[in-house]
């Protein structure tokens, strides 16, 4: 990953999924939580999914959609659709939230002006999907200092002049891991689970990247874990995985992975660290879905 770093202070890099961006309390309750952020002084980049959508459009055209290892194969039949649902009812319906709640959001992609740049991630077995290679941190920090929030469908630049649908968490991932910013994947997962399904409130790199490997992660958590991997070996200070709650006085709980310290490059100590960890996350006790 290359591109021009720097960010404003405090600034964090958030994906949102595509139930929370459906209509309904938690779309409102996510714009309230980003006006709460702002006005403490976080500036926020936003990355949003809407694939549950893209799948029922495509349903309904009958042009099917596959996924492999929690990513969505695009075939050129299918991107002009994902194209459409996230610049479109996706995109514009989280803005009208944000904008009634307060917050001055624009919308785009990375696709303008090679704001994000990406190769093809595996063309044999997912298509036209991208890994994010170049992003332009410095149009970013100009935004967030403007006191902007950039709300970002995750489409690249690819080669040959095309676009490329980019896996949210990665996309995320990439810009987190350039601006050097914490990264925060909201989802309606509770956290991470372990090998034995309980919920963990941290994580260190090297479980996280195990779990890839071994197959502890599963389905659309294998990106999740990867881009915050990807993010955390490029600078980004800590990366968080979990949901909004109401319930919770912080707002938020899951699993949160530090960037490790220098001395913790060796084999992981007990008990796993939480230096550098914000009090963001509290141990999540419920929810029905698997890592």
């Amino acid at each position: 990953m290359t591109g021009v770093s720097g960010t404003a202070p405090r600034s964090w890099v958030v994906k949102v999924g595509g139930r929370e961006v459906a209509p309904g309390p938690s779309l409102e309750a996510l714009a309230r939580w980003v006006r709460e952020q702002r006005d403490r002084g976080t500036s926020l980049v936003i990355v949003h999914g809407g694939g549950e959508e893209v799948t029922e459009w495509a349903r309904r055209l009958d042009l099917g959609s596959e996924k492999v290892d929690g990513q969505r194969k695009t075939t050129e039949e299918l991107l002009p659709l994902v194209q459409a649902v996230l610049l479109g009812p996706v995109q514009v319906r989280l803005l009208q939230a944000l904008g009634a709640a307060g917050v001055e959001a624009f919308g785009t992609s990375g696709v303008g002006g090679g704001l994000v740049k990406a190769e093809f991630l595996d063309r044999a077995r997912l298509g036209l999907v991208g890994r994010p290679t170049v992003v332009r941190g410095d149009w970013i920090s100009g935004w967030l200092r403007q006191g902007l929030v950039p709300v970002l469908a995750p489409l690249a630049a690819g080669p040959e002049g095309r676009v490329l649908n980019v896996n949210a968490d990665l996309f995320a991932g990439g810009l987190a891991r350039t601006l050097k910013s914490p990264l925060l994947l909201i989802t309606d997962v509770p956290g991470v689970r372990d090998a034995q399904g309980t919920y963990r409130d941290s994580l260190d790199l090297l479980e996280a990247r195990a779990w890839v490997e071994d197959g502890t992660a599963r389905d659309g958590m294998i990106p999740k874990l990867t881009g915050a991997i990807e993010a955390l070996e490029g600078g980004c200070p800590w990366a968080g995985i979990g949901q909004l709650s109401l319930a919770s006085v912080s707002g938020l709980r899951g699993t949160g992975i530090p960037r490790p310290f220098p001395d913790q490059g060796g084999p992981r100590s007990s008990p796993r660290p939480k230096r550098g960890l914000p009090s963001l996350f509290s141990p999540a006790r419920t929810g029905s879905e698997g890592v």
